[in-house]
C-alpha cells in the first residue's frame, strides 16, 4: 500500500487501496469523536492519520505531519523519530530526535513549537528525548489553543508540565529509575498513571497514580 498524496481524494476515489506499509509505527491516539486514529511512524518521521467507520475500515492512511519525503529535519515542517502523541483539538507530538514537543493542525505544512528548544539538555526550559505528551481536555478548550501539556522528558527521567506561551517546564515527577517510553503516560478518569520499565528487566514494568489536583 502507499501514503495517499492528496488526503480528500485518496479517502473518497480509492477506498479499497491496502493500509500503508509503516515503517516503524510507535504511538497512538484516538481524535476525541472516536472517527481517526493517529498513528507516529517513527523511522519515517511522520504522523498518519487513518479514518474509523464500519463501512469503510483503516484502508488508507495520509501524512498529517512531518514531509511526504520521509525525511527527518530540525525545521518546523520536519519531524525526526517522533514516538507519543496526543490530540485535543490540535496534534501535539513528541519529537523525539528533536527534544521538543510540536503542536500540529493537520495538513498545516509546519507546527508550532511548545516544549523544548531542539537542543539537549537538562535545564527546564530544555528536553532530552520526550517520550510521551498528554494534554489537560478540561484546561485545553479555548478555540485551538491550550493551556498545558504534561511531557515525558526520558533522557532526564522526569515528567514536566509546560504552560502555553512558558519559556520552559514545571518539574511534576522525577524518575529515579526506570525507562519512560512512548506510552508512559496516560490518563485514568481524573487522575495520571505514569509507567515505567525497569532498565534491566525487559517486560518489568510498575506504573504510579498521581490524581489531577496534584499538580494544579
Amino acid at each position: 500500500g502507499v501514503v495517499a498524496p492528496n488526503p480528500a481524494a485518496a479517502l473518497a476515489s480509492r477506498p479499497n487501496e491496502a493500509i500503508v506499509l509503516m515503517v516503524k509505527p510507535l504511538g497512538i491516539a484516538l481524535d476525541a469523536a472516536h472517527t481517526h486514529v493517529y498513528i507516529s511512524d517513527a523511522e519515517a518521521n511522520r504522523v498518519l492519520k487513518f479514518p474509523l467507520s464500519p463501512s469503510n475500515p483503516m484502508h488508507y492512511g495520509v501524512v498529517v505531519a512531518g514531509r511526504d519525503d520521509q525525511a527527518a529535519g530540525r525545521s518546523l515542517d520536519a519531524l525526526s523519530s517522533p514516538t507519543g502523541i496526543a490530540v485535543s483539538l490540535r496534534l501535539f507530538i513528541a519529537d523525539t530526535g528533536n527534544n521538543r514537543v510540536l503542536a500540529w493542525d493537520d495538513f498545516a505544512g509546519q507546527g508550532q513549537l511548545i516544549a523544548g528548544t531542539g537542543e539537549p539538555g537538562d535545564a527546564l526550559h530544555q528536553l532530552d528525548r520526550p517520550s510521551a505528551v498528554l494534554v489537560d481536555a478540561d484546561i485545553a478548550r479555548q478555540g485551538r489553543g491550550f493551556r498545558a501539556v504534561i511531557v515525558a522528558d526520558a533522557g532526564n527521567h522526569r515528567v514536566l508540565r509546560w504552560r502555553a506561551g512558558s519559556a520552559r517546564g514545571e518539574l511534576l515527577w522525577a524518575v529515579s529509575s526506570g525507562t519512560l517510553f512512548r506510552n508512559a503516560l496516560a490518563w485514568s478518569g481524573q487522575d495520571i498513571l505514569m509507567t515505567t520499565a525497569d532498565r534491566e528487566m525487559c517486560g518489568n514494568s510498575r506504573t504510579r497514580r498521581e490524581t489531577r489536583g496534584h499538580f494544579r
